[in-house]
């Protein structure tokens, strides 16, 4: 592995264009590297002529693509739109069990209907009502 970045110039770095403390940051790199997007190690760098022992941030190529694919940003987004179209697929599905609950009862009410026809046809069980 090539390069690496030091906390405090990562720090350094991000401070130009965010509001972040050394607690916020470290925070973000321990996600980052419990996920398997970046390594720490502990090495020995220059700094100002003295050997200073510190700890370098390394990305990964995971990391590199989870950048270019848009990072945890993309990643919520992707969260949501499941999640959105799991609640979305529950409505179908109950409209589903609804319809055919009703086509069930329609089925149902259709067989005794015929059934008395057929039961009357042969066996005449309904009263028969003369008008005089």
């Amino acid at each position: 592995m090539k390069g690496g970045l030091t906390f405090d110039y990562l720090l350094k770095y991000l401070k130009k264009d965010v509001e972040i403390d050394g607690d916020e940051l470290k925070i973000y790199l321990e996600k980052l590297e419990e996920d398997d997007y970046i390594k720490k190690e502990e090495k020995e760098y220059i700094e100002n002529g003295d050997k200073v022992k510190g700890v370098y941030y390394y990305r990964k190529q995971r990391g590199i693509d989870f950048y270019y694919w848009g990072g945890y940003q993309k990643a919520d987004i992707e969260k949501v739109k499941i999640e959105n179209e799991r609640e979305e697929q529950i409505i179908r599905d109950k409209r589903i069990v609804r319809l055919t609950s009703w086509i069930a009862f329609g089925t149902l009410a259709a067989a005794v209907y015929y059934i008395l026809e057929i039961l009357d046809h042969f066996f005449q069980i309904y009263p028969v009502i003369k008008k005089n």
